[in-house]
């Protein structure tokens, strides 16, 4: 018997021929792998008044006619402990005819870990491919916390996003001054203190506040 990679509730399982699969409809289809060496499952053995919702996801919105391609890739990737513990894809696309990849992490205060997901999927060509593109030509992808998600449900447009990294793998963390949104370039992945503006930004929010820019 092979080693177990995937959770009971994972969509992919060992056994799954990834390069055949096709994802259940509608609703969420979750990925979930085992025991990852980097990024461990922050729901399991939480211990109950203990646990600090640290989890976030890079987003990806990949157009209807390619998502199977792109599940498959992201799934096969996971397989090789190249990502995160988990991703989940949307089987319903948006009114935009897209579907919403969220590749999580699990802590991202781990700076240099939000970023070598962020690389991986720039090396895959996911940002090429499916980044957000600005009037310049430059493109980006966008790292959303679980805690922003509670204050603005749709995850693109207007939305509170953390991080983004663009073509030259630069990463950014927003930034609040007076209730204004800014980006810094991160010099120093081991300064975990770079999310406190942005998570001081959010407890002065209230569920009906929106946020205009990425």
């Amino acid at each position: 018997m092979g080693k177990i990679i995937f959770d009971e509730d994972s969509v992919i399982q060992n056994s799954t021929n990834i390069e055949k699969f096709i994802p259940p409809y509608p609703g969420w289809n979750y990925v979930k792998v085992l025991n990852h060496p980097e990024d461990p499952d922050p729901f399991h053995n939480i211990k109950e008044g203990v646990y600090k919702n640290n989890v976030g996801k890079w987003l990806l919105f990949i157009p209807n006619q390619d998502f199977f391609e792109v599940f498959r890739q992201i799934a096969k990737l996971a397989k090789q402990f190249k990502l995160t513990h988990c991703f989940k894809a949307s089987g319903e696309p948006t009114e935009k005819g897209e579907h919403v990849f969220c590749i999580y992490c699990g802590d991202y205060t781990k700076i240099a870990f939000v970023r070598k997901i962020g690389n991986v999927l720039i090396n895959e060509g996911l940002l090429d491919k499916y980044g957000w593109t600005y009037r310049n030509g430059g493109k980006a992808l966008f790292f959303k916390t679980d805690s922003a998600t509670e204050y603005m449900s749709i995850s693109r447009g207007k939305s509170l996003t953390l991080f983004k990294i663009n073509n030259d793998k630069e990463l950014y963390v927003k930034e609040f001054t007076d209730g204004k949104p800014s980006w810094k370039l991160i010099t120093n992945d081991d300064d975990s203190n770079i999310v406190n503006s942005f998570e001081m930004h959010l407890t002065t929010l209230s569920m009906e506040d929106i946020d205009g820019d990425l």
